[in-house]
This record gives structure tokens, sequence and C-alpha cells, in this order.
């Protein structure tokens, strides 16, 4: 036994029935089903590569070290491009006074590196001549933009030298000159030499 159902006679042309196909997969394709809220398909925020013990060497145009950073763990992002990092260790070497380290327990860069965000224990190391110590710096967290010799907070910040602690809120560093700038609620305690 056959069953077949007739079609009315406007709907035997091959072109009739492509349009509908090419109607319904239109249709399809707009359902609220298979978009986000904004409308656009979003990729799942996935690790693409990842690596321990990372170290990278940026150089400047005169094929110099700009600046060095390691971590424990680097993870990359396909979706966003950005990059996570686990306890990363920013080492500057062009500086008026010397080279400044940057250690945090850990931080993100966004996908070109021209801003890099650390985050908790953030600790910033200022070496004078001879490698000593000269001033360090603790922080919440810090944005750095390495290519612009910047870098800032609007946390609280304590800073110690061999002359005392000076502590505030909010700062603005430009690495490449050495200014340090505190921007509100600042206090000192400095001892004098004799």
């Amino acid at each position: 036994m056959k069953f077949s159902i007739p079609l009315p006679a406007r709907f035997r042309h091959p072109q009739v029935v492509l349009v509908i196909g090419l109607l319904f997969t239109w249709w399809l394709l707009q359902s609220p089903s298979t978009e986000t809220p904004d409308g656009i398909q979003k990729q799942p925020h996935r690790a693409d590569f990842w690596a321990t013990n990372f170290t990278t060497l940026a150089l400047d145009i005169n094929g110099e070290p700009s600046y060095q950073l390691t971590a424990r763990e680097m993870v990359h992002f396909r979706d966003d491009g950005t990059t996570e990092f686990d306890h990363p260790d920013y080492l500057r070497h062009r500086q008026a006074q010397g080279p400044v380290q940057i250690t945090a327990d850990s931080g993100w860069n966004n996908e070109d590196g021209s801003q890099m965000v650390l985050l908790e224990n953030v600790l910033i190391i200022s070496r004078g001549e001879g490698e000593q110590v000269a001033v360090t710096a603790k922080m919440d967290e810090l944005t750095l933009y390495p290519n612009d010799d910047f870098a800032e907070t609007a946390s609280p910040v304590e800073i110690t030298s061999t002359s005392g602690v000076t502590t505030g809120i909010g700062m603005h560093v430009n690495s490449l000159t050495g200014k340090l700038v505190l921007l509100s609620n600042v206090r000192g305690i400095y001892e004098t030499t004799q």
C-alpha cells in the first residue's frame, strides 16, 4: 500500500520548495534560543593554552631588555584574548634610578598586553645603586601600562624607605622617571638621622 499526500499545484515547482526551505532556515537562525540577550553568539571562556614556570622578555627598539615577566603558571583564553598569571613577577629594566620589581599573588592582562592588573599582596621594590632596596610599596591591586611606563591604583598604599613610612590611598607611578604620587589621605612617619 502506498501513501502520499497530494500537494497543491503551486507547491510542485522546485523553486517554491527552495524558497520555503530558505525562509524556514532564516526563521531558525533568528530563534532566540540560539542567541545571547545582546544577539551575539558567545564563545565559552575556556583556556586554549597554558604554561608553567612561564617567562617572557620584552625588548625596546634598540634590542635592549625593557621588562621581564615570569609566573608560576600562565593561562590564555581564546574568547577575549586575556591571560591570567599565578604569582606574576614583573621586572622593569630601564629606570632612571635602577630596576623596579613588582610581585603579586595573581594577575591578568588584556589581549595586546598594554594593560596588566596585579591583585593581592602587590609589592613594588625599587632598587638603587648596588641593587640595594631603596623603596618598597605595598597595596592590594595595581594596574600597569607597560608600554607607557605608568602604573596606578585606587587602593591603600604603604611606602617604606630608609627614612620612614608613608601611607595614602591611591597612587600614580611613572616608572621611567621614578616619580610616585600618592592621591589622598597621605600620612608619614620619618626618623631624622644625626
